[in-house]
């Protein structure tokens, strides 16, 4: 059976085929149009007001119309789960929008962006400026070995990579998808926010909370570290304030659920752009760019 799906497999793929030569960064660039590169204020608000009424309205209606989240009733589990995922998958979309704000994406407007990018990523627990940091090293070393940033794939012969191949040789295809699903979509985003899972093994464990990793966080950014603790504890306060105020069921149906799908929205589109089989790593001997 497994011989059967790795034929099917192979006859889809195309692989990759290493060119001797690959244009610079300048010639790229210049190919890309000039409107590309012109940050509209008026529309980047504008679908940021579109993304937050769209996420607000979602909340109230749930909060108005589903059920007490504390009764714990089947159809009451069952509405409130439909609501993670849709409320979850509309919240993906303002995360994104913080997003391009830490590309610098959003407005000329530096301090508008700034404020923008970190209210909403503070919101959604995450630490705008060290996210900030990390992800422009993710984009600068995206497919490098040892100094790629996120879904950096475990070496033959490293330690990780032993574990990994003896669970997967121990127990299957199968059940290692599953584990590595679950891996990816409960645990992988708060893992690497906090201990900097799946990260570069060059620059070693950092944490997204406290700039111990001199090579992530130079200079200058170990600040920014803690100011980016300080908009996520506040949002942490206030989600404890509501859960005296309305009760810890309806936090956990209005706001965790939702998160939890957000989370799994930004792991799977970012791990199927870096992991299919076909698309080269480089290691430091090899790497041009």
């Amino acid at each position: 059976e497994r011989f059967e799906r790795e034929k099917r497999i192979l006859k889809y793929r195309r692989p990759f085929v290493d060119q001797e030569e690959y244009p610079e960064a300048r010639e790229l660039l210049a190919a890309i149009p000039e409107d590309c590169f012109v940050r509209n204020t008026w529309l980047s608000c504008v679908y940021m007001t579109f993304s937050f009424v769209l996420v607000v309205g979602c909340g109230i209606a749930a909060w108005k119309f589903l059920p007490n989240p504390g009764t714990w009733s089947a159809v009451a589990v069952f509405l409130w789960v439909l609501y993670a995922a849709v409320q979850g998958t509309v919240a993906t979309g303002l995360w994104v929008i913080a997003h391009e704000c830490g590309h610098d994406a959003f407005s000329d407007n530096k301090t508008l962006q700034t404020v923008v990018g970190f209210v909403i990523h503070s919101f959604m627990l995450v630490p705008y400026f060290s996210w900030q940091r990390s992800h422009a090293l993710h984009h600068a070393k995206t497919n490098h070995l040892t100094l790629g940033e996120t879904h950096v794939p475990n070496l033959t012969g490293s330690p990780a990579g032993s574990v990994y191949l003896a669970v997967y040789n121990e127990y299957g295809e199968d059940a290692w998808a599953i584990l590595n699903c679950f891996n990816h979509f409960v645990i992988g985003w708060p893992a690497y926010l906090l201990m900097g899972a799946s990260g570069s093994p060059e620059r070693g464990t950092a944490s997204h909370f406290y700039p111990n990793n001199d090579q992530l966080f130079p200079g200058k950014w170990k600040q920014k570290v803690f100011i980016s603790d300080v908009g996520v504890l506040a949002a942490i306060l206030g989600l404890v304030w509501w859960g005296q105020v309305a009760g810890s069921p309806m936090v956990l149906a209005l706001y965790v659920g939702p998160y939890f799908v957000v989370n799994f929205w930004l792991v799977l589109y970012t791990w199927l752009q870096h992991t299919d089989m076909d698309v080269p790593h480089y290691d430091s001997e090899n790497w041009t760019w």
